[in-house]
């Protein structure tokens, strides 16, 4: 089950959190900018910022370079990169090359390996 959205636990220095499910590890970007997502493999000539290899990203259909997430002061979105098994959010399958945006609490899930976002960006206090 995927946990109800709330508010954003603290992570004082982290834009942008990504909640493993499957593994509950919590990977935090801190930095405004894009990164990508994907899987490294040996002999793989571009490599993604966020590796998801140790998380057992291929056995799920993560591609190399999956997806590209973009963070800036007032929102965060998500590109899916051509991957091979696509990128959802909240189970509705976005189309290749379309940015879209992501909100806390949104389930975004990269073939079958499935993160939840954890962010304050867009949130109005």
């Amino acid at each position: 089950t995927v946990p109800e959205p709330g508010p954003a636990p603290s992570f004082p220095n982290a834009l942008l959190t990504l909640h493993m499910i499957s593994k509950d590890v919590f990977l935090h970007i801190e930095e405004y900018g894009e990164v990508i997502i994907g899987r490294g493999s040996e002999g793989q000539s571009m490599v993604p910022d966020i590796d998801l290899h140790p998380y057992q990203a291929f056995d799920s259909g993560v591609s190399r370079l999956h997806a590209a997430i973009t963070i800036d002061p007032d929102r965060v979105m998500v590109v899916d990169l051509g991957s091979s098994n696509g990128t959802s959010i909240n189970g509705i399958k976005i189309p290749p090359n379309e940015p879209h945006a992501l909100n806390n609490g949104d389930l975004l899930s990269l073939s079958k390996f499935k993160m939840v976002i954890i962010t304050n960006i867009g949130i109005s206090v």
